[in-house]
């Protein structure tokens, strides 16, 4: 969302950013979903954003980690799908930028780097 609508961290962000960022095709849908309801006035821009990205595909590997993460792993399904994606490409990426408290604790949890430019 802080690459297409201007939030505090916005800025920093987009600093940080030096490549094409790597998500989950489940972000995709997160962000046009939350700007259909709240500021449907930036969804073609978003669309034209979201289109530079590289995307991992929701497979039954990212899935199937997603779903079998230790009690201790406190995620929500979809923080869950997005960790498993870090988690899953491994040393192909630096780590996974978040800004939830909760989801940034999991993904140490499991070893992977965190980065939230702008906020810590």
């Amino acid at each position: 969302m802080k690459t297409i609508v201007n939030e505090t961290e916005s800025f920093e962000l987009s600093k940080f950013l030096t490549e094409r960022p790597i998500t989950s095709r489940f972000s995709r849908v997160e962000v046009l979903r939350r700007l259909s309801a709240r500021a449907p006035e930036f969804l073609t821009s978003a669309r034209e954003t979201l289109d530079s990205y590289h995307y991992v595909e929701l497979d039954r590997n990212v899935l199937d980690l997603a779903e079998s993460f230790q009690s201790e792993i406190t995620l929500k399904a979809s923080e869950a799908i997005h960790v498993a994606t870090a988690y899953l490409l491994g040393n192909r990426v630096p780590g996974i930028i978040t800004y939830d408290k909760q989801m940034a604790l999991n993904a140490q949890r499991l070893g992977i780097a965190v980065a939230s430019p702008g906020r810590y």
